[in-house]
C-alpha cells in the first residue's frame, strides 16, 4: 500500500512500520516499482523503498507476477523482504 502514499505520508508510515517489527522481524513487502500515470500511484524502486525504511536491512527481491485477473498491465511489480537487524 506504499505506492499509494505521497512521498511525506510514505515516509511517516515506513516510520511507524520500523517502530513495530520486532529485532530479528521481517517485513514483505510487494510493491508497484516502475512509473504509473495515475495520481494515486508513486512507482518507487527497491533503493528508493531502502531508504524508506533505511532502519531494517533488504535482504531479497524478486520480480512479482500479477494476478491474471487484474486486466492489461504492463508494469513492473517486486516483492521486497527487509529484516530488523537488531
Amino acid at each position: 500500500m506504499l505506492q499509494h502514499l505521497s512521498p511525506p505520508r510514505a515516509e511517516s508510515t515506513s516510520a511507524a512500520i520500523e517502530s513495530v517489527v520486532a529485532p530479528g522481524g521481517w517485513v514483505v513487502i510487494c510493491e508497484q516499482t516502475n512509473e504509473d500515470p495515475a495520481d494515486h500511484v508513486w512507482g518507487r524502486d527497491p533503493g528508493e523503498y531502502e531508504a524508506l525504511l533505511s532502519g531494517l536491512e533488504l535482504v531479497a527481491t524478486a520480480d512479482r507476477e500479477l494476478e491474471p485477473s487484474y486486466g492489461p498491465y504492463d508494469g513492473t511489480d517486486e516483492v521486497m523482504v527487509f529484516r530488523n537487524p537488531e
